[in-house]
């Protein structure tokens, strides 16, 4: 009984110190610009969350990964994050970043909890095992996938994954030969080996990086456990099995060309030791910890430095391989640490690869490793009797955590990381070109180009560069340079959508209508998700007179991403040009339940519901229009003619006249005052505002206009 309080006692100091690093985390925003936004804070099929969108997930890759469990996880935060917020709204509204990073803080200390069962379970030691836990839970390289929203991919693939060795452990031990040849009697062993291969499969569907868990396994069975590699490889044929059709899917996923430099077949297993050797180098010393190292495949072939570093592993292997005998725990720990980071070494090319061939949170299930091998170290001197291991110990542990206390802060807002990357590499290209973007938002467009121009002369080909210089000229109104930077980024990736897109709004304000619809076209086949690409391509279409094929994609646009006030809007003005009103009227009160200060939405539906009757529908949304807008003189004007048809005379002049003040010479707001002043019996005064527009109108040269306002003041007169 007193064993299991003390085991109680570790798994809470284990959950409470994990818990007091990190749960601060749950307070920070998202980091939208590092892969945050795409993923979670804008991705149309997290919000609102529908079973279909669910599905969607299953049905096929998102984003370049078949990862479904982590985005039905995601979509389930969501969902919770809708019900509780706004359990009455069917529009989407801005996701709250707080449960995220709660979901992260809770993966992170289940984990450390499944670390601890597991390393239990193999060294039969309470403190080895807590003091291994504390070290996976507690590293500062744990810090970006818990303080990073996306890096819940990494945490649930981490968690599952742990879960499948420890069930499997639990599994392998309960099946092992008994003295005599005769097997134990386990009925629980093949719940056990259920649930380890459902997890497996789970951890795969999070992120496919998992795949080396049976490996793993293989590699612990072996050396620790002392199972024949045939028992071994019976248990585990199905986990391969299980594994092939997810990579399969991943691979195909992935885009016929990687962005960047690919490394030759034989310079990989060099850049892969050399990989494993600098995490090691982070593992012992974590100082300057970064999403972004700068140590792209390429530099590191350039530098030479690969020729010495990749002979550290091999020093290191071959210590371990002297002593397996005596230190089998050991040789289990290096070939399983080699093991979880085979997938993202750089042995198989992908895409961060072009940005560093290491980032910290491919270390979160590696970690393990290095926890096993900490907790059998441990176990041979008897910790805790041998005091002075046990003081260092929790030196150790204690600086690791106040470490990582100090590196969780600069996950607290993108400006923060950012500048913290600069800080740590000044030729961070990505993290230059996210503050330019961050500068550029905020309208600082000089420390935007000096964020963009230190990204190029970082790295010249990035096309994400080109595409933001270009967007910086758009904006400032230089189009000719802004067509310049785009063509440069299509240049260096021709299947850059964003930047077909960016081309097309250029081009569209140089009247080359045509070009742009092009570019709008090329951008949704390269990502046939582009929300906006779609709106932009029925604003188009719309130049063109092309009504029907406008109204289609906007309807894609609003479908795509609900929470797309600007592309309901949109559909809502090119439905009411064919006389749809009905819909026009749903999508234009859609754009406001959004965005409930979109003034030409509230102008533009006070006109429909007057049309259709709704005369105090009408006035509310011109009344709303005028309060958001004062100065613009056709929301004075509508509201003005909405209260003249309701014989509020007096209010109906006060807006005829403010629509005046603004613009003295406005003929419409002169022919109001005049049916208003008529009304009221003025008709001098009421002709004189006849005449007044009648004048104005034939500078204008409208004779229609112009007709009818004199028709209108002379009956005035013959009334009279």
């Amino acid at each position: 009984m007193a064993k299991k309080h003390q085991r109680h006692l570790i798994v809470l100091v284990l959950i409470a110190l994990s818990a007091a690093v990190f749960w601060h985390a749950q307070n920070y925003q998202f980091i939208g610009p590092w892969d945050d936004k795409e993923n979670i804070q804008e991705n149309p099929y997290l919000n609102p969350v529908t079973l279909p969108k669910v599905f969607y997930f299953w049905s096929q890759p998102y984003k370049g990964l078949y990862i479904p469990f982590t985005y039905t996880v995601w979509a389930g935060v969501a969902q919770l994050d809708q019900l509780s917020n706004r359990p009455h709204s069917v529009n989407a509204r801005p996701l709250d970043p707080k449960p995220f990073h709660r979901l992260n803080i809770v993966l992170h200390l289940s984990s450390g909890f499944v670390v601890f069962a597991i390393l239990l379970l193999l060294t039969q030691n309470e403190w080895a095992a807590c003091a291994g836990a504390l070290f996976f839970a507690l590293h500062p390289v744990q810090v970006e996938p818990v303080a990073w929203a996306t890096g819940a991919k990494d945490l649930l693939a981490g968690l599952l994954s742990l879960i499948a060795v420890w069930q499997y452990l639990c599994y392998a031990i309960g099946s092992k030969a008994t003295t005599g040849g005769q097997k134990t009697s386990n009925p629980n062993g093949y719940c056990h080996y259920v649930v380890a291969l459902v997890a497996f499969v789970l951890a795969l569907l999070s992120k496919p990086s998992a795949v080396a868990v049976p490996l793993i396994l293989w590699i612990i069975d072996y050396w620790i456990l002392r199972r024949s590699p045939k028992q071994s490889l019976q248990a585990l044929a199905p986990w391969i099995i299980a594994a092939t059709p997810v990579v399969v899917i991943n691979k195909l996923a992935q885009p016929d060309e990687i962005a960047g430099y690919v490394a030759p077949p034989w310079a990989r297993p060099l850049i892969a030791a050399d990989a494993i050797a600098y995490y090691l180098y982070k593992i012992i010393y974590p100082a300057w910890l970064t999403p972004d190292y700068g140590r792209p495949a390429e530099k590191i072939l350039q530098q030479g430095a690969v020729y010495f570093t990749s002979f550290v592993p091999l020093v290191l292997g071959i210590s371990i391989w002297l002593v397996r005998d005596k230190m089998p725990w050991l040789v289990a720990a290096a070939l399983g640490f080699v093991a979880a980071l085979s997938p993202v070494s750089g042995l198989v090319p992908f895409d961060f690869q072009y940005i560093s061939t290491g980032a910290d949170r491919y270390l979160y299930f590696a970690l393990f490793s290095v926890a096993l091998a900490i907790a059998y170290g441990l176990k041979q001197i008897r910790v805790p009797r041998f005091r002075p291991v046990t003081v260092g110990c929790a030196v150790i542990l204690c600086a690791l955590a106040v470490r990582s206390r100090f590196q969780l802060e600069h996950w607290r807002d993108p400006v923060l990381l950012f500048t913290h990357m600069i800080e740590g590499n000044p030729n961070s290209w990505t993290a230059h070109n996210n503050l330019g973007n961050l500068d550029a938002e905020q309208g600082n467009w000089d420390e935007a180009m000096r964020h963009f121009d230190a990204a190029l002369r970082a790295n010249p080909r990035d096309a994400k560069t080109y595409n933001n210089i270009g967007n910086v000229a758009y904006r400032k109104g230089d189009l000719d340079r802004a067509i310049d930077f785009y063509h440069k980024a299509l240049d260096l990736d021709r299947r850059f959508p964003h930047a077909h897109s960016n081309l097309g709004l250029a081009l569209i304000q140089l009247g080359k209508t045509h070009d742009a619809i092009d570019h709008y076209r090329r951008a949704i086949k390269f990502e046939p998700d582009y929300a906006d690409a779609y709106d932009n391509l029925g604003n188009a279409l719309m130049r063109v007179s092309r009504v029907d094929e406008a109204i289609g994609n906007y309807r894609q646009a609003v479908a795509i991403k609900p929470g797309f006030a600007a592309a309901h809007y949109n559909l809502a003005f090119a439905l009411a040009q064919h006389g749809n009103f009905d819909s026009a009227e749903t999508h234009y009160r859609s754009a406001l339940a959004i965005e409930p200060r979109l003034v030409a939405a509230h102008s533009n539906l006070s006109l429909i519901l007057l049309k259709r009757g709704n005369v105090q529908g009408a006035m509310h949304h011109a009344r709303e229009a005028v309060k958001l807008a004062p100065q613009t003189i056709v929301n004075h004007l509508n509201l003005g003619n909405i209260l003249l048809s309701q014989n509020q005379n007096d209010e109906a002049i006060v807006q005829f006249q403010e629509a005046l003040r603004l613009e003295p010479n406005l003929a419409e707001a002169y022919e109001g005052l005049g049916h208003a002043l008529e009304s009221q019996g003025k008709i001098h005064e009421a002709v004189m505002h006849y005449q007044r527009a009648v004048e104005l109108m034939k500078r204008r040269s409208l004779p229609n206009a112009k007709r009818a306002a004199k028709n209108e003041a002379e009956s005035v007169i013959g009334r009279r």
